[in-house]
């Protein structure tokens, strides 16, 4: 026999699936809209993660060879997405860093607005909204951190 708990927890893994979907496909739809490539939304996303790097380290990190990271960084750094700095103590060497533009075009893209609330609460009524925004406390609350793995 289910219990009710976890006829609860299998419809909260259908809905959760199902607003993945709902995400992905704004997400999707927000990027082709965008005028990064897959690789440079890659190289700007490890730069945001890790920090500044030499374009060695960027050009291993995405598997490409160094002319074409060298073509990369000079279409991103026109587009003032990126900006290369001297390594103290290391004439030829340099550090590769987003620019303000860059980290902008990563964070917009993960982070999308809902564009109007309205949107989401014209059909739900006030004892769903309290119902949701009182689950998504208790998430928040229990989970603050990122999963692990």
């Amino acid at each position: 026999m289910v219990t009710l708990r976890q006829q609860l927890l299998d419809d909260l893994a259908e809905v959760h699936a199902q607003m993945q979907e709902v995400m992905l496909r704004t997400q999707l739809s927000h990027l082709t809209a965008r005028p990064l490539t897959v690789q440079q939304l890659r190289l700007l996303t490890l730069l945001l993660v890790d920090g500044p790097a030499r374009p060695g380290e960027l050009a291993a990190r995405l598997s490409v060879t160094g002319a074409t990271l060298s073509g990369m960084l000079d279409r991103m750094s026109a587009a003032d997405l990126i900006t290369h700095e001297a390594v103290p103590g290391d004439a030829r060497g340099r550090l590769v860093s987003p620019t303000q533009v860059g980290r902008a075009a990563v964070t917009d893209l993960l982070l999308i607005p809902i564009p109007d609330l309205d949107w989401i609460t014209d059909d739900i009524t006030d004892d769903e909204i309290t119902a949701l925004v009182v689950g998504l406390r208790a998430v928040l609350r229990q989970r603050p951190k990122a999963p692990p793995g």
